[in-house]
């Protein structure tokens, strides 16, 4: 199925799976949308809360395309409801068995463009991914200028909250911008820029390069990064780096309590993990630091 080129405003809450357009999808183009709904959780541990697709769970080897679409709207609990797995773009995203994932070219922006009260698995782009048996994901070119606020335990990030990969996958994070109206706040742990934790295991590799950071990111307790939060470079089997960020330029204003860093805040496992020519100015704790 295609969707592209709709106009969609208002208001829609639900349980779990809930999109301003799509609430479950599966082998799905939506391409060029727009839409201003605010959304809310209703249910007290509901997961899969995106502004244009609630999620997303391949089936064999299935393609799913988010491309072009741009979201202005608010991403919200109902009373003191728990929720998880918000993104600006994407709630929720599983896939498997060979299946291709694109989620290009979005933007998250507007006056009133938020994530507020999430408890865990927050980002601009999707709040959680998840990759198995040679499944690959892109998340290039897309443009956050949102406030994202995680009130919970962790993973929270400018694109994705939190990317798991397993046996033999790919991830693409590139050029996306994080620009300086962007604001992300984590309550608790594994807060970055880009991503709020990487995970990759045995032949999987990630790819980060080319992004450009300026925004503001604030925790009051552990793993703060520039980039990324925490990561855990496992991808022991691969020839080579299974994990390379370069090239990235990052002007954000760091906050925190421990294992801060200007591009990562924890590296686990960095015997295949690679970074070049990546040039830093932040403000860390009000001091001006200038890195290369």
């Amino acid at each position: 199925a295609t969707i592209k080129d709709l106009t969609v405003a208002g208001t829609v809450q639900g349980d779990n799976c809930v999109g301003s357009i799509v609430g479950d999808a599966t082998n799905t183009n939506l391409e060029g949308n727009t839409s201003s709904v605010d959304i809310k959780a209703m249910l007290d541990g509901g997961y899969g809360f995106g502004g244009i697709v609630g999620c997303y769970t391949s089936n064999g080897s299935d393609s799913f395309a988010v491309r072009t679409n741009s979201y202005s709207g608010k991403i919200d609990r109902l009373a003191s409801n728990v929720y998880y797995d918000a993104g600006g773009i994407v709630g929720y995203s599983q896939h498997h068995d060979n299946s291709i994932v694109n989620m290009d070219n979005n933007q998250f922006a507007g006056a009133s463009a938020s994530i507020k009260n999430c408890d865990s698995y927050c980002g601009g782009v999707a709040g959680y991914t998840e990759q198995y048996e040679n499944s690959k994901l892109t998340v290039n070119s897309n443009v956050n200028s949102a406030e994202i606020t995680g009130t919970g335990s962790s993973y929270v990030g400018g694109f994705l909250g939190n990317s798991y990969l397993y046996d033999t996958n790919s991830l693409q994070t590139n050029s996306n911008n994080f620009t300086s109206e962007a604001e992300i706040t984590g309550a608790t742990t594994k807060v970055g820029g880009l991503v709020g934790e990487f995970d990759t295991y045995e032949t999987s590799t990630v790819e980060a390069k080319y992004n450009q950071l300026s925004g503001e990111i604030t925790s009051p307790n552990t793993y703060v990064g520039g980039l990324v939060g925490y990561y855990y470079c496992g991808g022991y089997l691969v020839t080579g780096n299974a994990c390379e960020l370069s090239y990235n330029t990052n002007n954000v204003s760091l906050s925190g309590d421990n294992n801060i860093g200007g591009m990562i805040g924890r590296l686990d496992n960095q015997a295949h993990f690679s970074m070049q020519a990546t040039t830093w100015t932040l403000q860390v704790g009000g001091r001006e630091l200038e890195l290369s």
